[in-house]
């Protein structure tokens, strides 16, 4: 299972509902790949901060957290949920 979810940031939080689901494990990896590439081989200051945290209950699930702020003041979190089985 691959999933990216992003997320616009309403007032002091992220909303619930995504703005953009995508559930093909091909594009979600490729746009996965991409990021951190941009992130770590360009040195992208867009993106200040990337968090990696693994399911605590089943061991199987990585979720990669970007979040971005973009020149005009806007806030998105993209969500990539990596299962390992």
């Amino acid at each position: 299972m691959a999933k990216k979810e992003m997320f616009r940031k309403n007032g002091a939080r992220y909303e619930t509902a995504p703005f953009y689901s995508c559930n093909d494990p091909h594009k979600v990896y490729i746009a996965l790949a991409e990021e951190l590439a941009t992130k770590y081989l360009l040195h992208d200051e867009l993106t200040p901060r990337v968090v990696r945290r693994r399911c605590p209950y089943c061991d199987f699930l990585d979720e990669i957290i970007f979040f971005y702020r973009s020149p005009n003041g806007d806030n998105i979190k993209t969500v990539y949920t990596i299962s390992h089985l």
